[in-house]
């Protein structure tokens, strides 16, 4: 699949990705942008989704949602009860 170069095409997937699941799946989501700290130029952004914890999430599913969203890789991280995923999507 082709890169998502905008965050518009980014949410265009994520509602694709959306209407297949569940209701309370996806609890929360944000699209920050990535920044390179020594140039302070733009380098593309993220696609962060709080999931509900109730559910499993396969690698198989997670590298579907990475391709789905154009993203060069993704970053489980657990806070605070909090069950994120990170896909970073590159310019």
């Amino acid at each position: 699949m082709a890169k998502m170069k905008t965050k518009n095409q980014a949410a265009n997937a994520l509602k694709e990705i959306m209407s297949e699941l569940n209701d309370g799946v996806i609890k929360d989501y944000e699209m920050p942008t990535l920044c390179n700290l020594e140039t302070c130029e733009d380098t593309g952004f993220a696609v962060i989704l709080t999931l509900s914890t109730k559910f499993e999430y396969p690698n198989c599913v997670l590298d579907e949602w990475r391709n789905k969203l154009g993203a060069d890789d993704f970053m489980i991280s657990v806070n605070r009860n909090k069950l994120q995923v990170k896909f970073n999507v590159r310019y």
